[in-house]
């Protein structure tokens, strides 16, 4: 008979990610998974592409020896928290810093730019279009883009009373 199961996988994973799935393994034995979305799998170490909301939940896996016993074991995939970024800045003044503010996702966060630089704010002198992608551990990422207008204030120029040298 089988010894004890050990089911394990290296979630969570972001959307369109991918998931490996695992078991010890028992010489001469065979393998059935089970899980969400309609997940079956007789290999021993399956993975999933392209994964999706629909395929977080529980991995079961069931080891039968060549004398016909069985032993089960289960596995949690979750999803991570969703990761989201809001852009702070002043829209109509030059030069003006651009600081990219993400919440949720997990631990640590990366910045990377449209300009090239790695750094969670940014001071830009032109105006355009401005946008950053932002990358938790999970390497879960998100893009957000702002536009800096900084238009300048019109001049008033009232040209009906000009005057020549000479009138």
């Amino acid at each position: 008979r089988p010894e004890a199961v050990r089911a394990s996988q290296n979630g969570p994973v972001c959307a369109g990610g991918t998931v490996s799935l695992s078991v010890n393994t028992y010489p001469g034995a065979s393998y059935a998974w089970l899980g969400p979305n309609g997940f079956q799998s007789s290999t021993q170490n399956p993975v999933l592409t392209q994964v999706s909301t629909l395929d977080a939940g529980s991995y079961s896996v069931t080891v039968t020896d060549n004398a016909g016993d069985t032993v089960s074991a289960t596995t949690t995939l979750t999803e991570p928290p969703k990761l989201e970024v809001a852009l702070d800045a002043d829209q109509c003044a030059l030069p003006t810093p651009i600081t990219a503010n993400p919440t949720g996702g997990t631990g640590a966060y990366t910045y990377r730019w449209s300009t090239g630089a790695e750094t969670q704010t940014i001071t830009v002198d032109e105006p355009g279009s401005y946008c950053v992608t932002v990358t938790d551990e999970n390497l879960c990422g998100r893009l957000a883009c702002i536009d800096i207008s900084a238009n300048p204030p019109a001049l008033g120029l009232d040209v009906s009373d000009v005057t020549c040298p000479g009138d």
